[in-house]
């Protein structure tokens, strides 16, 4: 069976889990209303070489997903699921890469590492999610395949045009991501160049000629960049500080939230890689056991690839200020690929470790399915809205069963391919039956859209000031307050004004407040003594109320989500004066 063949059937095995997590649900944070924002704003703003959150420059990405994801929104209007249809095409594109690359070790290998590489369950978060990651991890599994297929070409025409998709790859992953994106691609091929002491293919014209492709469309966007009305301040931003920041702690304002919240550990990536590659963790191990004596092997160079690209970027990025599990998304196609090479040249000689690696397997993937069960059981009797989905989440759950009953058999006989994709279906039926049930219940408790279009009609005759706000909130009131667009402005820490009465009687201040708002679980949780709510942040709402001459006009809870309050001035502050914080305008 040809590779494209294998590629386009594993797409087709793994449509359904992309398709429900992306297209069945709203938009979730952390982050997905930010990109959401993004992205609309991309279809009204005049200088689009620069992404914008509510009006203001967003200078963590480069604008490429924002530019697709705006021309989805274009083509399906207010609706949520239209921005994340272009990831399922880089979906389909990364599979098609993973597959090309596994195909040079045979059927076997392309057949698991396609199938293991869409269904990680950090992989599935990153082709689901509303992101610039997704369109990323096209560029560097096109880059990686690129530089391999280049590699092992004649020299000539043939080389040169394996070469050139590595280049245009790696400009696309620069315009997705920005230059991080290069940081697999690079080690790999630095690495694989090292270990083979093959200095002679870093002078064939062949590789440097296509180096023209991504130098010109960088170029092009930064010149984009430098001619906006602060052009040298962004540049800045997206080429240092958002980069070096993550990196090292800089001392500088534009670079000091990049370093704080996600702290690094040296060797952290690679403690937490098992995690990373869950459910096939075992196999993983399994697979790196094999890889010092197997790059010696006939498919060698595949190997050292594999091992380039996910071993060597995760020690580099151990070493960083910052740690997010996403940074490590780029190093799951290899780790893929690493399972695939080992399955394929090792299965008709398992030894014990292996076999019992094997087992462990089935043991994590038959838990976490318990696990995701129970969450499903605990959704229906929490949302009804779940219960109309109950018939196809058992009939899925049903058919599940069925299939970890055929693994456990293959598994006692012995037969490994019959065992790995029945305990792969397992695994994939179970995360349908349990999305369809939990998904309707995650939605209510993000159900931004109908709290802020409540905000919205409450405040509609004044304007509407946002104190503190994250970004979420900022972009949940610019996608959904109609009524307030262009009437509404950013509280934050600063310098003291003084309002007149007549501005404060037609001014509304939206606020967070502490804890979550009650619901099923928050009730479910408190009897277990756990507290959902602070007194104390709650106290603090309290004072600066008082303190400003107002009080809570009205509050807003998502059952078990965020909880909201809508401050104006009282009545015994009329015709004083009154202190609010510096006002920033979107």
């Amino acid at each position: 069976m040809t590779s494209s063949r294998i590629a386009l059937l594993c797409c087709v095995l793994l449509a359904p889990l992309w398709l429900m997590t992306m297209f069945d649900r709203g938009l979730w944070t952390p982050d997905e209303p930010r990109e959401a924002d993004i992205s609309q704003n991309m279809l009204v703003q005049q200088h689009r070489a620069v992404p914008t959150l509510a009006g203001r420059p967003f200078l963590e990405k480069p604008p490429l997903a924002y530019w697709i994801s705006a021309g989805a929104a274009k083509l399906w209007p207010e609706r949520a699921a239209a921005l994340r249809a272009p990831n399922l095409l880089y979906a389909c594109l990364v599979t098609l890469a993973v597959v090309a690359l596994a195909s040079s070790a045979g059927p076997i290998a392309a057949w698991v590492a396609g199938l293991a590489s869409g269904t990680f369950l950090l992989s599935l978060q990153v082709a689901s999610w509303l992101a610039t990651d997704a369109a990323m991890m096209v560029g560097v599994t096109a880059a990686l395949l690129g530089f391999y297929r280049g590699l092992e070409a004649p020299r000539g025409r043939a080389k040169l045009a394996w070469y050139a998709l590595m280049h245009a790859a790696l400009a696309w992953a620069f315009l997705a991501k920005g230059p991080g994106a290069w940081l697999v691609p690079s080690i790999a091929a630095a690495g694989v160049i090292a270990m083979e002491r093959n200095w002679r293919e870093l002078v064939r014209w062949e590789l440097w000629v296509p180096l023209t492709i991504p130098l010109a469309v960088v170029a092009a966007w930064l010149w984009a960049v430098s001619r906006g009305p602060d052009g040298t301040h962004e540049l800045a931003v997206l080429l240092w500080y958002n980069v070096a920041g993550r990196a090292i702690a800089l001392h500088a304002p534009d670079a000091a939230a990049y370093a704080e919240g996600h702290t690094n550990w040296p060797g952290k990536y690679l403690v937490q890689l098992p995690l990373y590659v869950a459910p096939w963790s075992f196999l993983f191990v399994a697979a790196i056991r094999r890889a010092w004596s197997d790059m010696r092997g006939p498919n060698g160079r595949l190997w050292r690839l594999a091992v380039c690209a996910c071993v060597l970027p995760l020690l580099v990025l151990s070493f960083a200020a910052t740690a997010r599990g996403i940074y490590a998304a780029p190093a799951l196609p290899a780790a893929a690929l690493l399972i695939g090479l080992w399955f394929s040249e090792h299965r008709a000689a398992l030894d014990r470790f292996e076999r019992a690696m094997l087992l462990a397997t089935y043991v994590l993937v038959a838990a976490l399915a318990v696990v995701l069960v129970a969450a499903s059981v605990l959704a229906v009797t929490a949302e009804p809205a779940a219960r109309s989905r109950v018939l196809f989440s058992a009939i899925s759950a049903l058919v599940a069963a069925v299939a970890f009953v055929f693994a456990f058999r293959s598994l006692r006989s012995g037969t490994w391919p019959s065992y790995l994709a029945t305990t792969w279906a397992g695994f994939v039926l179970t995360v349908l039956a349990a999305c369809s049930l939990l998904f309707p219940d995650i939605d209510r408790l993000q159900d931004y859209a109908s709290i802020v279009r409540r905000i919205d009609a409450d405040s509609a005759a004044r304007d509407l000031d946002l104190y503190q706000p994250d970004e979420t909130t900022v972009a949940v009131v610019d996608l959904y307050a109609a009524r307030h667009r262009g009437r509404w402005h950013i509280f934050e820490s600063g310098a003291p004004r003084t309002v007149s009465d007549g501005a404060a009687d037609s001014r509304a201040i939206l606020v967070r407040l502490p804890g979550v708002g009650a619901g099923p679980l928050g009730r479910a949780l408190q009897g277990f003594g756990v507290k959902t709510t602070s007194s104390s942040g709650a106290r603090a709402i309290d004072v600066l109320a008082r303190a400003n001459g107002l009080h809570i006009e009205r509050s807003y809870d998502m059952p078990d989500g965020r909880r909201y309050a809508l401050l104006a001035a009282t009545e015994s502050a009329s015709g004083a004066s009154r202190g609010v914080l510096a006002a920033k305008s979107p």
